[in-house]
């Protein structure tokens, strides 16, 4: 593991895990290379505490073309960069590991699917927030175009790509009630 980001000591790091699941002596044996294994929410609230993303506590993000180093992988994973593990691990459609199956590809799909949406409703309350504040500004009489003003055709472009992705997760089995 890498130097304790933000943390004076194992201990702090410790006490800054939710739960109490993880103890000094748990992270001094992993620094020392004594411990691998960790419960996923063992590994999960680390990395939380960390505040990092759990790429980084599994593989050298920042040596992304080495390949990965990690005990007790299939075959599969053979030759696998550390940055391809990281678009394999994200579901990348483009990742290392090309999907065969037809179920492994829709699965795929419907992850950049449900990505896209929750981009698509984050930017549509910021452009809403926009226009919003926009009307409150005083308007000049030049007739001239503000940034704004095409923002009633975003917001209705956004709602169409929202209502058709939800429909196609919907479709696919999603639940979005």
């Amino acid at each position: 593991m890498r130097k304790l980001r933000g943390f004076r000591s194992a201990r702090d790091l410790a006490e800054a895990v939710p739960g109490g699941s993880i103890t000094e002596s748990i992270i001094q044996n992993i620094e020392a290379g004594r411990k691998a294994d960790l419960t996923l929410s063992q590994f999960l609230n680390l990395a939380m505490a960390l505040r990092v993303a759990p790429t980084y506590l599994l593989v050298a993000m920042g040596r992304p073309h080495d390949t990965l180093d990690l005990p007790n992988l299939s075959p599969d994973f053979d030759g696998m960069t550390a940055l391809q593990f990281d678009a394999w691990l994200s579901g990348s459609v483009n990742a290392a590991y090309q999907f065969v199956l037809a179920d492994e590809q829709t699965e795929r799909l419907h992850l950049k699917a449900l990505r896209e949406l929750d981009q698509l409703k984050k930017e549509r309350l910021r452009v809403q927030s926009m226009a919003k504040l926009a009307l409150e500004l005083p308007q000049d009489d030049s007739g001239s175009a503000h940034p704004w003003d095409s923002a009633d055709e975003y917001l209705l472009e956004a709602d169409r790509r929202i209502t058709q992705i939800e429909y196609y997760l919907s479709s696919a089995g999603w639940d979005f009630a």
